[in-house]
């Protein structure tokens, strides 16, 4: 995962829905002379242009799949909220345990399933264990000196400092910046 710090010079195409059952805000942005399309933020969100943002990619440089930010203006980390991602381990661990508690008889798709939502429920929670290393790293930006930019408000050309990564999904950095 990468740490990228933008300022939104402008921001476009702001609409607030539905992503996978949860509540999600899509908007487009334009940062120096780049521009950046289909960007999907949990929750309902209202960025202001100006804003400087400290974001977490899962994969380095694509924006569709931003993981959350830290917004330096407001001093707000949004992340996606674990609930959704709680009530599924939750589920999944209860439906996967179904044939160890009314005992084992043989029956092969009852074990398929078993297997099936124990791996679901597994998936689950390493969803929920990178969301926490997300929203982990994104306040540790908040206590740090704001990064700079490439450019002063109101230059021209790029305006974000590439090459910050996160930590991985085993807890160690993806590379050193």
């Amino acid at each position: 995962m990468q740490l990228v710090t933008v300022r939104l010079d402008r921001i476009f195409d702001v609409v607030h829905g539905k992503h996978e059952k949860k509540a999600v805000t899509f908007f487009g942005f334009e940062y120096g002379r780049k521009k950046v399309f289909g960007v999907i933020g949990p929750g309902r969100q209202h960025l202001q242009a100006g804003a400087v943002l400290t974001a977490c990619l899962r994969k380095e440089n694509d924006w569709t799949t931003l993981a959350g930010w830290y917004n330096h203006s407001t001093g707000e980390v949004v992340v996606e909220s674990a609930g959704y991602g709680l009530f599924s381990v939750i589920i999944e661990s209860a439906v996967a345990a179904v044939p160890l508690l009314l005992g084992y008889h043989g029956s092969p798709s009852l074990l398929l399933v078993s297997l099936v939502m124990a791996a679901l429920g597994y998936s689950s929670f390493c969803s929920l264990r990178v969301l926490r290393q997300v929203r982990a790293q994104l306040e540790r930006v908040k206590v740090a000196p704001v990064p700079p930019l490439a450019l002063a408000p109101g230059e021209e050309g790029a305006n974000a400092v590439e090459g910050q990564h996160c930590v991985s999904a085993a807890g160690k950095p993806d590379r050193t910046p």
